[in-house]
């Protein structure tokens, strides 16, 4: 029905969905067949809706997602309705204290609303925020007050080499942010109004754009595509709003061609509100689907009732606790410290057998320990940048990484053929196997060498996407590979099978809803000699 989760403040980063994956999840987040997220905070009571109403794919990490978020305890009015937050509105605010400074922090606010806060590190001259999942995420100052945010891998000179990143405006656009790219550079690019409601959405390297269209109340009514610069949009979903202007319909066209919807052959969901306030009392989907929310007084979610009117209840406990009865009257109680770190997952038990799970954390807020209901544990250590270099289960099976601490990239990761005897103790495990990876001057991987010396290459195009894979039949047995060593001995060994990727630039938007057009997919068959070549239209109709 739903999907449960513990945390702080808005959105799910921060939540144990966020930092424990599905181990820290009740629960199922898809509803209907528009596979909308919903999600409530056990910690709080913040009901979560998330929906991914449109996409638009694009060059290296420059793949849109047109998404919108609510959350029932948010105030956020850019355009999608009250406590409706869209996607691509990410930005930069609170800056607290003068910049670059000790104890000086930036919040910056993301896609689902969730806030992090990042403190300014005097030794990296960054700003860096431990939460969530992976490594730290920074925040540096660039010229002229713009920001340049990054995940996970920091460039040592100060640009992005490897992930995406973000680069954000503080003095000009209230802390928006301005354009995203990748180790191929800029790839998109946002412009905003007068209002600071964002107006388009540019590919930096084409003609290609997105059009946000606005109602007389500044409410967004639908997303034009511009291709190859015609000035006929494509459009897909068209949202409806109620006197208040609170969010209560979204359409999606299922014969899209025609941009129009006076056919009524559309998939829509329908949202209802509490009285005159902006918490959502129902959402009903064309399938039939719906889910119902009441409250208590103090604005959490209470219960969750669906199309078979089966009823969820949440009783918010003392002492870090919320009980979540389900419609067999079985119950979950989910425990939580201060932080709304979950501490504890007792599910209903089984014969009798308690089904409790419990995690710790390490002063960071990474996982440290997980306890399973057996009383077997599993425990984690992590590098100075919050990469995971340890992992060891109950039985002593042990894994450890090695990441370069200056791009985060993964060097090495080795398993142990002997487990650890002891644990934490002075014993080790033995017989290792390491995997070795090697990157470019980009920070783009180029080899993996196997444990028993396999080779496999990566080469990359001139927008710095992955263009071919090889294979080789002669082992590579040097200890500490070289991307310069491995390029010459590639040159004299043999190869076992390549597969070349060729990309055709045919950009397409769709929407992940019943009726419209099929997915194609982009393969590459890894046979000698052997070239696949796919793309797809605006409607994923494959052409080969």
């Amino acid at each position: 029905m739903v999907a449960i989760v513990s945390g702080s403040g808005l959105g799910t980063l921060n939540t144990s969905l966020g930092i424990l994956g599905q181990a820290g999840v009740v629960g199922n987040a898809q509803n209907g067949n528009a596979k909308e997220s919903v999600i409530i905070n056990a910690a709080n009571g913040n009901l979560v809706v998330r929906e991914k109403d449109d996409f638009l794919a694009g060059v290296g990490n420059s793949d849109l997602e047109l998404s919108r978020t609510y959350n029932s305890q948010a105030t956020f009015t850019d355009g999608n309705g009250p406590n409706w937050k869209i996607g691509q509105t990410k930005r930069l605010v609170d800056m607290m204290n003068s910049y670059n400074q000790p104890n000086s922090t930036i919040t910056r606010i993301d896609s689902d609303g969730s806030a992090t806060i990042y403190r300014y590190d005097t030794t990296r001259e960054l700003y860096i925020s431990t939460d969530g999942d992976g490594g730290y995420k920074t925040i540096r100052k660039m010229a002229n007050l713009q920001w340049i945010w990054r995940d996970e891998r920091e460039g040592a000179i100060g640009q992005d080499k490897n992930g995406k990143y973000e680069i954000y405006d503080l003095a000009n656009n209230g802390g928006m942010i301005l354009s995203s790219g990748d180790s191929g550079g800029e790839r998109v690019r946002y412009s905003y109004g007068s209002d600071r409601k964002l107006n388009q959405i540019f590919y930096s390297s084409s003609t290609e754009y997105v059009v946000c269209h606005y109602d007389s109340n500044g409410n967004l009514s639908y997303y034009g595509l511009s291709i190859n610069g015609k000035s006929k949009e494509w459009i897909r979903v068209y949202y409806g709003y109620d006197a208040q202007n609170r969010l209560t319909t979204v359409k999606t066209d299922l014969t899209p061609d025609d941009n129009s919807i006076t056919d009524n052959i559309v998939y829509t969901t329908t949202y209802t509100y509490e009285s005159s306030s902006n918490r959502l009392a129902s959402i009903t989907q064309s399938d039939g689907s719906y889910l119902g929310f009441t409250y208590d007084a103090q604005q959490r979610v209470k219960t969750v009732t669906d199309a078979l009117s089966r009823v969820t209840t949440f009783d918010y406990l003392t002492g870090g606790k919320t009980k979540v009865t389900d419609p067999l009257n079985k119950s979950t109680v989910l425990t939580y410290d201060v932080k709304g770190q979950l501490t504890d997952l007792e599910a209903p038990a089984i014969n009798g057998v308690s089904q409790r799970t419990h995690f710790e954390y390490d002063s960071n807020g990474n996982v440290s320990l997980v306890r399973d209901p057996l009383g077997l544990e599993t425990t984690y250590n992590y590098d100075a940048n919050g990469n995971r270099i340890l992992e060891r289960d109950a039985a002593g099976n042990t894994i450890t990484r090695v990441y370069d601490l200056v791009t985060n990239n993964l060097l090495s990761e080795t398993r142990y053929l002997t487990p650890d005897p002891d644990g934490s103790g002075s014993a080790q495990a033995s017989l290792p196997l390491t995997t070795r990876y090697v990157y470019n001057s980009l920070n783009q991987l180029r080899f993996i060498v196997s444990p028993e010396g396999r080779v496999q290459e990566y080469r990359y195009n001139d927008r710095a996407m992955r263009a071919s894979a090889i294979s080789y039949l002669v082992n590579n047995t040097t200890p500490d590979p070289t991307e310069t060593a491995l390029t010459a001995w590639t040159k004299g060994s043999t190869v076992r099978s390549a597969s070349k990727i060729l990309v055709m630039r045919c950009r397409r938007m769709f929407m992940i809803k019943p009726g419209n057009c099929g997915r194609a997919s982009t393969s590459s068959i890894a046979r000698p000699a052997t070239n696949t070549m796919a793309w797809e239209d605006r409607c994923m109709r494959s052409m080969r």
